[in-house]
């Protein structure tokens, strides 16, 4: 390959991502909205194991303790 073809194949494909529309992502609030969601939910997901842990925790202490 040529340095005049390789040039003209990197313009080609320059071309063509700059027409190409972004119409594939959602906007910025459904990104946000969606980002903010998972959030909540593994925090949500990290109490439950965090009282688990505590209650096995209180478990074992009641356990060696009698």
């Amino acid at each position: 390959m040529t340095d005049d073809s390789l040039d003209r194949l990197f313009r080609e494909k320059i071309l063509a991502q700059e027409n190409t529309p972004l119409s594939h992502w959602p906007s910025t609030d459904v990104l946000w909205n969606t980002l903010c969601e998972r959030r909540a939910a593994k925090k949500q997901q990290r109490t439950v194991w965090r009282a688990a842990a505590a209650v096995l925790i209180i478990a074992m202490a009641g356990y060696i303790y009698f």
